[in-house]
């Protein structure tokens, strides 16, 4: 399925197995054309480990109808064009739409995954992601915010 591209590229690499927050550009529903799939992050270097225990979905302006998924997938390498193709592996493993309603009121929600962290291999081809699945939503703006830690690599 194709996609939108929406990694931030200034982010800086991870060090020391320290957990930071990555917070994603803002995404503008109209902007990336409704409802699909739009790529937030990747986690292209090879036998990177990284673990997700957390996830908080900033509603800046309020949908006007649907929902957002914030989970995890595929592409086949870093570079694939938006005409590409992502693979889903769990389309709400970090923030699922029942945590919260992003028609009424701007909501911050916090989801607490560390029961149950995402663990991800970082790897050059096919190339890990965190990708938001947005449906029927014509409008709206919002932003993610993850925590991640990386197992250092000695």
């Amino acid at each position: 399925m194709a996609f939108k591209d929406r990694r931030r590229f200034d982010a800086r690499e991870l060090i020391q197995g320290i957990p930071v927050w990555i917070t994603t550009d803002e995404i503008d529903v109209a902007e990336v054309g409704g409802a699909g799939v739009v790529v937030l992050h990747d986690f292209s270097r090879d036998n990177g480990k990284y673990i997700i225990t957390a996830c908080v979905l900033e509603v800046i302006e309020n949908f006007n109808a649907g929902t957002v998924n914030v989970g995890h997938g595929t592409m086949p390498d870093k570079y694939t064009p938006e005409t590409g193709t992502i693979t889903t592996t769990d389309a709400d493993s970090l923030w699922p739409t029942a945590t919260g309603n992003e028609t009424t009121g701007t909501i911050e929600s916090w989801f607490d995954m560390s029961g149950a962290p995402v663990i991800l291999n970082g790897n050059a081809s096919p190339v890990p992601v965190i990708i938001a699945t947005i449906a029927t939503a014509v409008s709206g703006k919002f932003r993610v915010h993850f925590l991640v830690s990386e197992i250092p690599q000695y």
